[in-house]
């Protein structure tokens, strides 16, 4: 049995059940290990690891590509306009999610460790990546957004709850012909800065069982269908407590991102977390810290 423990707060159980009278007559429930869930957890903890380690406030933009495009040139431009964003504009780290309008024209979400900056000359500097023609002279300075969509609009990640912000994007349409093989499902597609993706990804534990064990005297009778006259002691298991060992490989993630093993991932206390959604096919969801609640 294995927890995985993510930057955002979830555990989840991995190959158990949660115990007690939930599990004696466990029935099938839906699947929690989707692909879309997988990467909405991992933006959100990218998101959470920045709010909580930024040197400056987690500023929210959006990006529209100004022209009708193919998904390769626009990759290569978003490379370029991320290199731009850490060259000239103080950006340490940064999480983008692309998303389709109905139009067919994509844009990205950015959430992004960075001041306030010129919108308008660098949306002519994307805008530039693409065409140089007058057809998008109307959108060069009108292609990047500050802040959420009015009239509520926000333009900082500020709590926990906000940090999810980014993955209500990655269930939306996305481009055409771009799907799976082999399943035919849809691919999300998103992207972050090398030390948020080093420094957001979960950490594994192995969990063992420790039995504790008491003599009792003077026991008459059966105990576990063996026979004992009076006068007689036996060692019986008394408690059974559960054990979290960082896994080999997360000790080893945790060096190459840190330098060290941080200490609140030195060891997990599934005591301080609340049991959600048992799901004896798949995994069991610890859910968020109590104090998060």
């Amino acid at each position: 049995m294995f927890v995985k423990l993510h930057y955002s707060g979830l555990a989840i159980s991995y190959g158990g059940t949660g115990g007690g009278r939930r599990s004696v007559s466990p029935t099938p429930s839906k699947k929690n290990d989707s692909r879309i869930n997988r990467q909405k957890r991992a933006v959100h903890d990218a998101v959470e690891w920045m709010r909580l380690n930024a040197k400056y406030r987690p500023l929210i933009f959006c990006v529209t590509c100004p022209i009708q495009s193919d998904w390769t040139l626009q990759n290569d431009n978003l490379s370029k306009f991320c290199k731009n964003l850490r060259s000239n504009y103080e950006v340490q780290n940064y999480v983008w999610v692309r998303e389709y309008t109905g139009g067919g024209r994509p844009h990205y979400h950015f959430v992004a460790d960075c001041p306030f900056f010129d919108a308008p000359r660098l949306s002519r500097y994307w805008c530039s990546l693409f065409d140089d023609s007058a057809e998008v002279e109307h959108l060069r300075a009108n292609s990047i957004r500050l802040g959420t969509k009015p009239p509520d609009r926000k333009f900082f990640v500020t709590s926990s709850k906000m940090a999810r912000y980014l993955t209500k994007y990655m269930g939306k349409s996305l481009g055409t012909n771009e799907s799976n093989s082999r399943t035919g499902k849809k691919i999300r597609t998103f992207g972050m800065s090398e030390e948020v993706a080093a420094k957001s990804a979960p950490v594994v534990y192995q969990v063992n069982y420790v039995e504790s064990k008491t003599v009792y005297t003077n026991v008459f009778g059966k105990v576990n269908g063996t026979s004992y006259k009076p006068g007689q002691s036996v060692e019986l298991i008394s408690d059974i407590k559960r054990e979290f060992v960082l896994t080999d490989e997360s000790k080893s993630q945790l060096h190459s991102a840190y330098g060290q093993i941080p200490p609140k991932f030195e060891s997990f206390d599934d005591r301080e977390f609340s049991w959600i959604c048992p799901n004896p096919l798949h995994h069991v969801y610890y859910g968020i810290p109590k104090k998060r609640q």
